[in-house]
């Protein structure tokens, strides 16, 4: 399992396994880590971190990321790309049937009431 490390206060500093972890786009990206890191102890919503650390966004961003919540928490099944293609099935879905080359379709899938 990798070690995340920050330092704090002063300097802020973070190494994930011994390395130092840069590239974070602005001061406000590094206090979200140290915010998840201090309350790692709960679930957070995106667009209540979002609300919180950006404030002054459009609304229609809030919005989309509110449409993404839905569909993560609501649908039977969510397509996820992670340069590999994956699914994302919910405890409802009783059956899904998929190829020997890993292909599925909605024909064939079984979702129970929840």
């Amino acid at each position: 399992m990798s070690q995340l490390s920050l330092t704090l206060p002063g300097a802020f500093q973070a190494t994930l396994d011994g390395e130092p972890v840069t590239g974070f786009e602005s001061d406000k990206v590094r206090a979200l880590l140290v915010y998840l890191v201090l309350e790692a102890d709960r679930p957070h919503r995106r667009d209540v971190l979002a609300e919180l650390f950006w404030p002054e966004r459009p609304q229609g961003v809030g919005l989309y990321g509110q449409a993404d919540r839905i569909l993560v928490e609501e649908a039977a099944i969510v397509p996820l790309a992670y340069g590999r293609r994956h699914l994302l099935v919910k405890a409802w879905v009783s059956r899904l049937p998929i190829s020997a080359i890993g292909h599925w379709s909605w024909k064939g899938i079984s979702i129970e009431p929840h």
